[in-house]
């Protein structure tokens, strides 16, 4: 991989699928929280659009799908996933020819040790990155007749860990800072 491809991906790719995490993770705090059974209006440009739904449901079920799935591509690249009963994390080393991995950059592949020992062997970190993952298997890559639906609290923390990894395992691995949000959340009171 040229010098120039890259910082493409560090630049703009990465910190895509960095944006979705972690919108995704605010947005599963706030169903955590508040569920999703109210009105909402979401402003995307004002005064250009204002989009009103009968449930926050038509915002946060596109930005908990994109999380996910991001979390799983991520956490593909870092050469993370489950093992083959899918309850617990294994090391992922079946990528494609074309996906993008820690050797791209000249890193190592992680290893489930330097994944708990990197999360302190959080069990809810480890559980939400679990589901994350096996989300992203089943809820997200088809259409599933499956009754397992991946709860906020998990999902949250799944987000809050591939962060972390990606931040650590290749950011901080490559001497470079974390790409920061995109976005600033606020408490939802008028100013």
């Amino acid at each position: 991989m040229t010098p120039e491809l890259q910082e493409k991906f560090l630049n703009e790719h990465i910190p895509y699928k960095l944006t979705a995490i972690d919108l995704c993770y605010h947005v599963s705090l706030f169903l955590e929280h508040h569920g999703n059974a109210h009105v909402t209006t979401i402003t995307v440009s004002h005064p250009m659009m204002v989009i009103q739904a009968p449930t926050v449901t038509v915002f946060s079920n596109a930005v908990v799908e994109h999380g996910f799935m991001s979390c799983r591509a991520m956490l593909e690249s870092l050469g993370v996933g489950l093992n083959p009963t899918q309850d617990q994390l294994a090391e992922y080393r079946h990528q494609r020819c074309t996906t993008l991995t820690l050797r791209h950059f000249g890193l190592d592949l992680l290893t489930v040790e330097r994944v708990l020992a990197h999360l302190s062997d959080d069990v809810t970190a480890i559980n939400g990155l679990v589901q994350t993952i096996r989300a992203g298997h089943k809820g997200g890559a088809h259409l599933t007749i499956g009754s397992e639906r991946l709860q906020p609290a998990p999902l949250a923390a799944g987000c809050r860990a591939t962060r972390s990894l990606v931040d650590h395992f290749l950011y901080e691995a490559l001497g470079r800072a974390a790409p920061t949000a995109l976005f600033t959340v606020g408490n939802g009171t008028a100013t």
